[in-house]
């Protein structure tokens, strides 16, 4: 499984600035609260009756955050949508600021792209 996640803020709480910007995220993408790879661990192994067993995390934001911008700009830089669906490319150039503000996340540690691993309980 890979989902974003949030820093553990049980090691070190946020500042005004980290909250501010997990209150965009969460407001401008209508998303759940996220949460660390910690805390998804804990739940996925579950106190005293867990679904999963052997399970292993991962922080895969150095492997996945050269596609961030990229994936972005791609949609901004299309002319086609401008011309064709002018409504529809206000929404992606909204999206691509709301991603820029991600990928900063991303990049300062507030944010992390967890990966998990387990067995299923038999």
């Amino acid at each position: 499984m890979a989902t974003w996640c949030q820093r553990d803020d049980r090691k070190l709480e946020f500042s005004e600035k980290d909250k501010k910007d997990l209150k965009f995220l969460y407001e401008e993408w209508t998303h759940p609260m996220f949460i660390s790879i910690e805390k998804y661990k804990e739940l996925i192994e579950g106190e005293g009756g867990g679904v999963m067993e052997n399970v292993a995390t991962d922080d895969w934001n150095e492997q996945t955050i050269a596609s961030w911008r990229h994936s972005v700009w791609v949609g901004v830089f299309d002319p086609r949508g401008f011309i064709f669906k002018p409504r529809q490319y206000y929404k992606c150039l909204r999206d691509g600021y709301c991603l820029e503000r991600m990928h900063r996340a991303f990049d300062r540690g507030l944010m992390q792209y967890g990966m998990f691993k387990g067995t299923k309980k038999l």
